[in-house]
């Protein structure tokens, strides 16, 4: 649920809330409500009212037939159905990425999971060749999730986002690839 959806869902319910109070206040013999229909400004008033309620309600009919993205892989085994999280997934990929040398931080991310397709964001280690680091990378998680998960993966994209600023002494020693 995305914080629009929060914000509206809290506008109807403290609208229900005043509408329920002022029809209890009715109900035990205030006028008030009374008093506002039988108004000259009850035309405007009333079509703001109105305009807001419908609103409101074609919002939340959007909101319950709103269908959510799938959050999981689909394994077809002679059985039935695996449903694999994306977020086991993702755990897996870093996993796997974190078997080859030469990268500081990982993070991944499953852009389409009908065609799973896996997105990585990593920072390299000085010294280290990106295009061999890349391609190696790829196809060590690419052979890992299908390994381990039975699911084939469309893609792997890798995007370097950075240089580790960490020093040659603090790596140790590093394999250089040129």
């Amino acid at each position: 649920m995305t914080l629009l959806d929060r914000v509206f869902l809290a506008i109807i319910a403290l609208l229900l809330l005043g509408l329920s109070a002022l029809l209890c206040l009715t109900i035990w013999g205030n006028n008030l409500v009374l008093f506002w229909l039988n108004s000259s400004n009850l035309m405007f008033d009333g079509g703001v009212v109105a305009l807001l309620l419908i609103l409101l309600g074609v919002y939340l009919l959007i909101l319950v037939t709103r269908r959510d993205k799938k959050k999981y892989m689909i394994y077809r085994s002679e059985h039935g159905l695996v449903k694999i999280g994306s977020v086991c997934v993702e755990t897996l990929v870093v996993e796997a990425a974190n078997q080859v040398q030469g990268l500081e931080q990982i993070k991944a991310s499953i852009s389409n999971v009908e065609d799973p397709k896996v997105v990585l964001k990593v920072q390299v280690y000085p010294g280290y060749n990106i295009p061999q680091l890349s391609e190696r990378l790829q196809e060590k998680v690419k052979e890992y999730v299908e390994s381990t998960l039975g699911v084939a993966l469309t893609e792997v994209e890798v995007f370097v986002v950075g240089i580790s600023t960490k020093g040659d002494a603090e790596l140790g020693e590093v394999d250089v690839e040129i």
